[in-house]
């Protein structure tokens, strides 16, 4: 491969042998980031060649949409399970390679002559992941998971749903995808360490570990407040939710510790010293205001036009950064000139339009929200343009000591 060619993970070679999504997806990102990547299939094919979907509902394994999308990128190779030979060529190739992916039942390949372990031992830089529904040791190891059970076993599906209805199962494979993911982040870790140490790592990876840990304060509340945390039922806060814009619709996604920067943007900075908002915006009495804010505010904005300003005002003020940084007069003297063009002149066009009556679309209220916001970034540029005005015109200059 030229260099020109070359990818992140292109040199590597990675073996899949498995039977499910969880390694099958793993693989799919190190075949994208270049990994020469070779599927183990059966002589009847990969399993996931016999799930749906399929172009018009008939079964075909050669056209399963979901194998098309895991398997994109990869070579294959058939091998018989049944066959000393074709177990030695399976051997060869692991020996060969740089890492490998295994989500057969624990302790399969190892009654095949294949013991992962054994063949980490005989090249020392072998890294190796398995993935199974609850890790290659202990009571439950033998356990067999479907898409729901190992969506459930961890607690997501416990936590998904409304709080007087059934556990709501998410569609798909999510249990596999996510034990996929892990599964892509440990091997790289292991091939990267064996670059360094020149010893591989096996990991053993428990889907139900995976997407208990997953819970993000599911376990520390269960831990905090000796009990399991209750459903929160699908019910989107204010500050985490898409509203509609002029022309389409935006998104907003904000923590508690962030409500009152968005009050500022909003335009309501003397809102934030309200009781209301003390912890933030997920209580019910500042959820219930800001319900009615957030909408109010998004429905004045287009897209493009909330961004432009937006993008100008960020761009500015790291080029402003970089010039006090290099001390850098000539860059000054045209950030100065570029906020007078960009940014103070557009934010005066969009206020005058409205103050003036020649746009009138608009509530009072969302006016005065929008005028309120696109000034709020004016002054963030202004206060970028007053920083780099100091290379431009420094201290002693204008009479203060060095």
């Amino acid at each position: 491969m030229s260099l020109n060619n070359a990818q992140v993970l292109s040199g590597l070679k990675i073996i899949e042998i498995g039977r499910d999504v969880s390694t099958a997806f793993a693989a799919r990102f190190f075949s994208i980031y270049g990994a020469e990547v070779i599927v183990v299939e059966p002589p009847k094919g990969h399993s996931i060649r016999w799930q749906p979907p399929w172009p018009e509902d008939i079964p075909d394994p050669e056209k399963s949409l979901l194998f098309a999308y895991l398997g994109g990128g990869k070579k294959s190779v058939v091998i018989d399970f049944d066959s000393e030979s074709d177990l030695d060529t399976l051997r060869d190739l692991i020996l060969s390679s740089d890492g490998v992916l295994d989500s057969y039942p624990p302790g399969y390949l190892a009654g095949k002559g294949l013991d992962l372990g054994s063949l980490c031992d005989l090249k020392r830089d072998l890294s190796a992941v398995q993935i199974s529904p609850y890790g290659q040791t202990g009571p439950q190891s033998d356990w067999k998971a479907s898409s729901i059970t190992a969506a459930a076993s961890g607690g997501q599906m416990y936590l998904a749903g409304d709080i007087d209805k059934p556990p709501l199962f998410t569609v798909g494979h999510q249990a596999y995808y996510q034990s996929g993911v892990q599964g892509f982040g440990a091997l790289l870790a292991g091939i990267y360490s064996s670059k360094s140490t020149g010893i591989g790592e096996i990991f053993d990876l428990s889907m139900q570990e995976i997407q208990a840990a997953t819970l993000e304060g599911g376990g520390p509340s269960a831990m905090w407040y000796g009990s399991e945390q209750t459903r929160a039922s699908n019910n989107p806060r204010a500050l985490w939710g898409i509203y509609e814009c002029l022309d389409g619709w935006i998104g907003v996604a904000s923590m508690p510790r962030q409500t009152k920067s968005v009050l500022d943007a909003m335009g309501h900075s003397g809102m934030k010293d309200d009781p209301i908002f003390n912890t933030g915006g997920w209580n019910q009495e500042s959820d219930d205001l800001l319900r009615i804010l957030v909408p109010e505010f998004t429905a004045t904005m287009t897209e493009e036009k909330l961004c432009d300003i937006e993008n100008s005002t960020k761009e500015f003020l790291n080029k402003a950064i970089d010039a006090f940084k290099s001390q850098n007069i000539d860059d000054a003297r045209k950030l100065m000139v570029e906020y007078k063009t960009d940014i103070s002149s557009t934010s005066n066009d969009i206020v005058n339009a409205i103050v003036s009556g020649t746009n009138d679309e608009f509530s009072s209220e969302k006016a005065g929200s929008l005028c309120l916001y696109v000034r709020y970034l004016k002054r963030i540029a202004a206060h970028s343009r007053n920083l780099v005005s100091s290379i431009v015109n420094p201290f002693e200059r204008i009479g203060y000591p060095e």
